[in-house]
């Protein structure tokens, strides 16, 4: 899937994505894909994948920056 960066906390190591659908989707650090720091910033493109977390909730997993 493609999405934005809503929103970003480098602190909390956690953030927030939304998809064409207008829907929300956490995301943690440790599911970014990048070389190096795996910060995001509000209004990059990123792709991404959906999982279920242990919760029950999904996540985004796998986030990759667009070029």
């Amino acid at each position: 899937m493609e999405g934005t960066v809503k929103s970003f906390n480098e602190k909390g190591g956690y953030g927030f994505l939304v998809n064409a659908h207008k829907q929300d989707m956490f995301v943690y650090q440790d599911d970014i894909v990048m070389p190096s720091d795996k910060v995001l910033f509000a209004g990059q493109r990123v792709t991404y994948e959906v999982a279920t977390n242990q919760k029950g909730q999904q996540k985004a997993i796998n986030v990759k920056l667009i070029n």
